[in-house]
């Protein structure tokens, strides 16, 4: 990965959730990229033109299948497009959305969640400003 595709990613996962920038930053993506890439004899231009898709992916700004057509658009070869991008998904992204996920759900044991909570959410419309403000001087 270049240098300067590291510090984008970075930057732009510092504004994704904590949880999300804990997974990612905890599960050595690029390397694991890198190391899949390699196995299809990629060059290096197209490993770093993998890893910035990889990193688009992460980032959430676009969805799986445009992943795949992105990838598709580095290598050039369908059936290596499709290996690669398999790969991609089961070593690095299903690890890191459990990540997430198991993050996610250890942050909800500690809180303590009321029947009442969704109800006043709901009457609310979904305004959390005017459920907050009910809150304080209710």
């Amino acid at each position: 990965m270049t240098d300067k595709l590291y510090e984008t990613m970075k930057e732009e996962i510092k504004k994704l959730p904590k949880e999300n920038q804990a997974a990612i930053n905890a599960f050595n993506w690029g390397e694991k990229v890198e190391e899949i890439s390699k196995k299809y004899n990629l060059t290096e231009e197209e490993v770093n033109g993998v890893q910035t898709e990889t990193g688009i992916f992460l980032l959430g700004l676009v969805d799986y299948g445009s992943f795949v057509l992105n990838i598709e658009d580095v290598v050039l070869i369908e059936s290596t497009a499709n290996g690669l991008a398999r790969e991609i998904f089961e070593n690095v992204f299903t690890p890191i959305a459990q990540m997430i996920e198991s993050s996610v759900k250890n942050g909800l044991k500690n809180q303590i969640v009321r029947w009442d909570q969704s109800v006043n959410f709901i009457v609310s419309g979904g305004d959390y400003s005017s459920f907050i403000y009910k809150q304080k001087n209710g």
